[in-house]
């Protein structure tokens, strides 16, 4: 909590929390905190969490405040161990990742592209704390009927250098949001 910053009012609430479970169950597990706070808990702690990563994102940064709040509110939180492919290449992009800790290596694929299941060839980046994956689908959710068969593609493989916490954004919660908030939903700023 200190190292996100956490304010102080989530703070005492968050621990009030932690408390309430281990005085139940002195043996629960507490490693994804996301799983023993209530809703009106878990609310503010994504916004908090995730609201300086989204500005990072191009599209993202000129939105309205409102799409910014839902998209906090769809995320769910993920882990992944080190050495995990979170994106194969050539497979469909389902979903965004905001990564909070941990890094990820993107590869190209020097394999037949015909081939499922190639292997990673050499790193073409590193992404970490405070960035995203999958920007693609924003673009892909922006169009009047972006279609669950018609998911974007990922273009190479996404693997984790070290354990990774952040959050995810399915495309069918972000399909949700641009829906709900067509209104505010603008991503070639435009006023």
């Amino acid at each position: 909590m200190k190292k996100n910053d956490v304010p102080e009012d989530l703070k005492k609430e968050i621990v009030k929390n932690i408390h309430q479970t281990l005085k139940k169950d002195k043996d629960a597990n507490l490693e994804n905190l996301f799983d023993v706070l209530p809703w009106y808990t878990k609310k503010p702690l994504k916004r908090h969490l995730c609201w300086d990563i989204l500005l990072k994102v191009q599209f993202l940064k000129v939105m309205d405040q409102k799409v910014l709040k839902m998209i906090c509110d769809y995320a769910t939180p993920v882990t992944f161990p080190e050495d995990e492919i979170i994106f194969q290449s050539r497979h469909r992009l389902d979903r965004m990742l905001f990564i909070l800790e941990g890094s990820v290596f993107t590869y190209s694929t020097t394999s037949d592209p015909g081939r499922t299941g190639a292997s990673p060839s050499i790193p073409t980046k590193q992404l970490g704390s405070g960035q995203t994956y999958g920007e693609e689908l924003l673009m892909w959710a922006s169009t009047n009927k972006p279609r669950a068969d018609k998911f974007p593609t990922s273009t190479e493989i996404v693997k984790c250098h070290t354990k990774v916490e952040g959050f995810a954004l399915s495309a069918k919660d972000l399909i949700s949001v641009a829906s709900e908030c067509r209104r505010w939903w603008n991503l070639n700023n435009d006023p």
